[in-house]
């Protein structure tokens, strides 16, 4: 059965509690991005949303800054954490997935259009 999933990349200068709380209410309704302390990315600040978000885990990992040589920037990853659990648990295929990086990107640009606190966005390499 097929999944969902996404990564895009960006510049921020805001620190990773600050600039989740704003991806928050502006792009996830409010869901809450937090769990920092739990380390889920070995050496790579990260927080996510604990509940999901329809299914979704989503997370924001990365650094603060607009140079992107010196790994300042932020991925925010989606990931159908539920259709994976059912087709392991149903052993099913993971092959067949649906990629919303795009989506994201357009969406990401038009939420933050009129100001500067992310730049730079893209697909994840």
């Amino acid at each position: 059965m097929e999944y969902y999933n996404a990564c895009i990349v960006f510049s921020s200068e805001l620190k990773i509690e600050e600039l989740g709380k704003i991806i928050s209410d502006k792009i996830l309704g409010g869901a809450k991005l937090d769990g920092l302390e739990k380390c889920i990315y070995e050496e790579v600040p990260a927080i996510y949303t604990k509940n999901g978000v329809l299914g979704f885990e989503i997370v924001l990992a990365g650094y603060s800054g607009l140079n992107k040589d010196n790994d300042e920037y932020y991925n925010f990853i989606i990931d159908d954490c539920i259709q994976r659990k059912i087709n392991k648990e149903n052993k099913l295929d993971n092959n067949d997935s649906y990629n919303l990086s795009k989506y994201l990107v357009e969406l990401f640009k038009y939420e933050f259009k009129d100001s500067n606190i992310i730049k730079n966005i893209e697909l994840c390499e």
